[in-house]
């Protein structure tokens, strides 16, 4: 037969049982919480590197399309300064004054005379 205390102790052990699942439930509860908030961080964060991605892209098509560009100006600029130059070479070769005008000039040079006071005053001291 069953006894009044068996009973009593049946009874305790219930209560702590229920009192463990009430905790767990809690706990878990807690846990579902934290781990949606966890989730709903990594979403965002996902689509923050999938944004910076997506920016990343057009941010270095847009350098690139600038490089281009300047290499086009570049070689323009280069192309220009050629024909420049050509142009000046063919106007200096075809055009008698400037091509007579950009001959360096011979300098003569005779001795030089110096009058000294020595000995005579007229005497010529030449080097």
């Amino acid at each position: 037969m069953i006894t009044l205390e068996q009973i009593r102790l049946l009874e305790k052990k219930i209560n702590k049982t229920v009192e463990v699942i009430n905790l767990l439930k809690e706990e878990n509860k807690t846990l579902k919480g934290t781990l949606e908030s966890s989730q709903s961080k990594m979403k965002d964060l996902e689509d923050m590197v999938n944004s910076f991605k997506s920016n990343q892209d057009e941010i270095e098509k847009g350098i690139l399309g600038a490089i281009e560009k300047l290499d086009c100006l570049e070689d323009d600029i280069e192309e220009q300064k050629k024909n420049s130059e050509q142009a000046e070479i063919t106007k200096k070769t075809t055009d008698p004054e400037i091509s007579n005008n950009n001959k360096p000039e011979e300098e003569e040079e005779g001795p030089t005379v110096l009058l000294t006071e020595e000995n005579d005053e007229n005497e010529l001291d030449i080097f």
